[in-house]
């Protein structure tokens, strides 16, 4: 593919890990094919883990009749996402900060804290129930698509 290509990306996934793995693979195999490095890679699949397993998990309650909304685009320069759930929200602002000594040992607040670290820029709307994340290519890496121009 070459620099200028746009994939848009629009799936409404069923509620279950089997399905966030299937749609995590073929975003990143889109990537592979944009020529991403494997450290911006390895980052968005990460954020991409975390963020889909929250809907799944803390939006959408493990329910089998929900459903988990993954929009993004993506070209070699960059990527956008936007994920949804059907839950009912919460406030970021109250997800503890696991860098927090008194934190150490809570479970809460790893995702969110791996994603900020991952991604250029996430920001939730809608109550909590709406995230839109943004990456662009990491400044040290090997970026084929440009290479080939």
């Amino acid at each position: 593919m070459t620099q200028s290509a746009k994939i848009s990306y629009n799936r409404i996934l069923e509620n279950r890990p089997k399905a966030i793995e299937g749609a995590i693979r073929q975003f990143i195999h889109w990537m592979e094919l944009l020529g991403w490095s494997p450290k911006d890679i390895y980052s968005t699949h990460v954020a991409l883990i975390e963020a889909l397993n929250n809907a799944y998990e803390h939006g959408n309650k493990s329910d089998q009749y929900k459903k988990i909304f993954f929009y993004g685009t993506l070209t070699a320069d960059e990527i956008s996402l936007r994920i949804c759930d059907e839950g009912r929200g919460f406030s970021p602002q109250a997800v503890p900060d696991p860098t927090d000594r008194k934190n150490v040992l809570n479970p809460r607040g790893r995702g969110l804290f791996l994603m900020k670290k991952c991604m250029y820029s996430i920001q939730y709307k809608a109550s909590g129930t709406e995230l839109f994340m943004k990456k662009y290519p990491s400044a040290d890496q090997d970026h084929q698509a440009k290479k080939e121009l």
